[in-house]
C-alpha cells in the first residue's frame, strides 16, 4: 500500500483527481485494518494535504498538516520531512506569506540535501524560483529554477513540473534581458506542455510569441500565434493573445488593426472584472497610438485610467507614457515633470526591492546558520550579491532612457530655432537627473550588506586608492560592465577603462588576471585570516 501511495505522490500530475481520491479512500480503509502501519497513515495524510491545496481549501490543508506533523514527531520517516515543510510553504505562499514560505523552503532544501532526494530538491527549487520571480528577484529566480532543472535530470520527475520550471525560467530570463536564453526555455516549456496535453501550453506559447516580437522575428511570432489560435484558452490567455496580435500588427505598421485587437482585449478584461488586465491593455494600446504618432488620442486615453492606477509599476509605466505623449505634443516642460516623477518612483521601487531582497537574505542566513550548512550559506550569500548588480543595472537603464531623451531634444533643437533656449534648459535639467537619482550613500549601505567591509579591506590593503577608484572597485564587484559603470558615473567608457588600467597598476595585476576575481579573492582571503578558528562539528 505504501509503495502505491508513494508512486501516486511522486507522479502526482499523471493521475486524475478521482484516481487520487480513490487511492486515499483505499488507504483510509487499509489504516482501519492496520492501525500500526504508521508510514501508510503519514503518506496518506500528505496526499490529502495536496488534494486540499489543489482545491484551494487552505484551512483544511493547514489543519491536516498540523496533525501530520505531530505524527511525524512521534514517528519520523526519512525522506518525508522535507516534503512536509514544502507543503506548508506552498500554503504560506498561496496565502501571500512569502517570507515565511521562503524560510520554510530553505529548511526543506537543507533537509532534502541530506537525504539526497533529487525529485524533492527539484520541487523545492522550483517553488523557491517562483517566489523569487513573484518578488521581482529575477536573478535569484534564474539560479533556483536552473537548479530545479539540474535536479530533474538526475531523477524521473513529472514532465509538467519540468515544463513549469522552463516557463518561469523563461519569464525570469526575459525580465533580465537575456532574450536567447528566454526563447530557449520558452520553447522547451511549450514542447513539454504540448507533449502532455496540458492547458498551460498556451501560457508558454504566448510567452514565446512575446519573445519573438521583442526580437523582431515577426514570422516566428505569427507561426506560434496561428498554432494556438484554435486552442481553448482562459480569458487571461485570450487577452494576452489579443494584445500580442496587436503588437505584431503594430510592428508591421498596421496600426488600425492593432488598435482593434487592443479594444477587444480591453473589452474582455472589463467584462471579466480584472482591473489590472484592463489597465495593462489600455497602456499597451497607448504604446501603439504613440508608435502611430497619435499623441492627442494617447494622452486622452491615459487620462481615463489615471484614477485606476495607484501604485507600483503600473504607475511607473503611466509616467513614462505620459512623458512620451506630452513630448509628442510639444509640451516639453510637462514632459520633463513626468520624467522626474518616473525617475523618483523608479528609485523608490528599486529601493523597496533591494530592501525585500535583504530581508530574504537575512532569513536565509538565520535558517542556514541554525542548520550549520556553511556551503549552502555561501551559495545563498553569493546569490544575493546579484541583487546589488540588478539594482544598479536598473539605474543604468533609467539613465540610458534619459540620455535617449536628451539626444532627441538635441535633434529638436536643430529643427526649432524659436525654441532653442527652452530646449537647452530642458536638456541641462535632464543631464542633472542621472547623478541626482543615484544615491551613493544608499548604494554603499546596500553594497556593505552584500560585501561586508570589502571597501575597507581594499583601502587597508591598498591605501593609495582614490575615492573614485574605490567606487569603481565596488561597481566591478557588483558585476557591472564598463558601459554601465560609465553611465552611472556620468563618464565615458574610455574613462572607465583608464580608471581600470590605473587600478590594475596600483594592485600589481598581470595582464591575464581578471580584476573582479582578484578583488573578490583579496577580500575573501583577508576575511579568512581575520576570522576566529572554530571547532569542526
Amino acid at each position: 500500500m505504501v509503495e502505491r501511495l508513494a508512486t501516486i505522490y511522486k507522479r502526482w500530475g499523471k493521475y486524475t483527481d478521482p484516481e487520487k481520491w480513490a487511492a486515499i479512500e483505499d488507504a483510509q480503509a487499509y489504516i482501519l485494518e492496520h492501525p500500526a502501519d504508521v508510514e501508510v497513515r503519514l503518506v496518506c495524510g500528505l496526499l490529502q494535504v495536496r488534494g486540499y491545496i489543489k482545491g484551494g481549501d487552505l484551512h483544511a490543508a493547514l489543519a491536516l498538516l498540523d496533525d501530520t506533523e505531530s505524527a511525524f514527531a512521534l514517528h519520523p520517516l526519512a525522506g518525508w520531512i522535507p516534503e512536509l515543510q514544502r507543503l506548508r510553504a506552498m500554503v504560506f505562499q498561496m496565502q501571500g506569506r512569502r517570507p515565511e514560505a521562503f524560510e520554510l523552503l530553505i529548511k526543506a532544501y537543507t533537509s532534502a540535501e541530506v537525504e539526497a532526494s533529487h525529485a524533492t530538491l527539484a520541487q523545492i527549487s522550483l517553488h523557491l524560483g517562483i517566489i523569487a520571480a513573484n518578488s521581482g528577484d529575477y536573478d535569484g529566480a534564474s539560479v533556483y529554477l536552473q537548479r530545479s532543472l539540474e535536479h530533474s535530470e538526475l531523477d524521473d520527475v513529472d514532465l509538467s513540473q519540468v515544463a513549469q520550471a522552463h516557463l518561469v525560467l523563461a519569464q525570469a530570463q526575459l525580465e533580465r534581458g537575456a532574450h536567447e536564453e528566454a526563447q530557449h526555455h520558452a520553447e522547451r516549456s511549450y514542447s513539454a506542455y504540448s507533449e502532455i496535453g496540458n492547458a498551460d501550453s498556451s501560457n508558454a506559447a504566448t510567452l514565446l510569441v512575446s519573445i519573438h516580437l521583442d526580437r523582431k522575428d515577426l514570422k516566428a511570432a505569427r507561426e506560434v500565434l496561428t498554432s494556438i489560435s484554435s486552442q481553448k484558452v482562459t480569458p487571461f490567455q485570450e487577452i494576452s493573445m489579443l494584445n500580442l496580435n496587436a503588437k505584431l500588427c503594430s510592428l508591421e505598421d498596421r496600426f488600425q488593426e492593432a488598435i482593434g485587437y487592443h479594444d477587444s482585449a480591453i473589452k474582455l478584461a472589463t467584462k471579466s472584472g480584472n482591473n489590472r488586465l484592463k489597465v495593462n491593455s489600455v497602456q499597451l494600446k497607448v504604446e501603439t497610438l504613440l508608435s502611430a504618432s497619435e499623441f492627442e488620442e494617447a494622452f486622452e486615453l491615459l487620462g481615463t485610467i489615471m484614477p485606476e492606477v495607484s501604485e507600483g509599476y503600473d504607475t511607473l509605466s503611466l509616467h513614462e507614457l505620459l512623458g512620451r505623449a506630452l513630448e509628442g505634443l510639444g509640451r516639453y516642460r510637462d514632459a520633463l515633470e513626468e520624467q522626474k516623477k518616473f525617475s523618483t518612483l523608479q528609485k523608490q521601487l528599486l529601493s523597496e526591492r533591494a530592501s525585500n531582497a535583504l530581508s530574504r537574505l537575512r532569513a536565509a542566513q538565520e535558517v542556514l546558520q541554525a542548520e550549520r550548512d556553511a556551503a549552502h550559506f555561501r551559495e545563498r550569500s553569493q546569490f544575493y550579491a546579484n541583487e546589488l548588480s540588478q539594482r544598479t543595472s536598473y539605474l543604468v537603464q533609467q539613465n540610458e532612457y534619459i540620455n535617449n531623451v536628451i539626444d532627441h531634444i538635441q535633434s529638436l533643437a536643430s529643427q526649432r530655432p524659436d525654441a532653442l533656449e527652452l530646449l537647452k534648459d530642458i536638456r541641462k535639467r535632464l543631464r542633472q537627473l542621472p547623478a541626482a537619482s543615484f544615491d551613493w550613500n544608499e548604494y554603499l549601505r546596500l553594497f556593505d550588506e552584500i560585501h561586508p567591509n570589502a571597501l575597507a579591506i581594499l583601502k587597508e590593503e591598498y591605501p593609495a586608492l582614490t575615492e573614485t577608484e574605490s567606487r569603481v572597485c565596488s561597481l566591478v564587484l557588483a558585476k557591472l560592465s564598463n558601459i554601465e559603470i560609465g553611465r552611472l558615473l556620468s563618464i565615458t567608457e574610455r574613462t572607465v577603462e583608464n580608471h581600470r588600467h590605473r587600478l590594475r597598476k596600483k594592485l600589481g595585476l598581470q595582464v591575464n588576471t581578471d580584476l573582479a576575481v582578484f578583488l573578490e579573492q583579496t577580500v575573501a582571503e583577508k576575511k579568512s585570516k581575520s576570522a576566529p578558528r572554530q571547532a569542526i562539528k
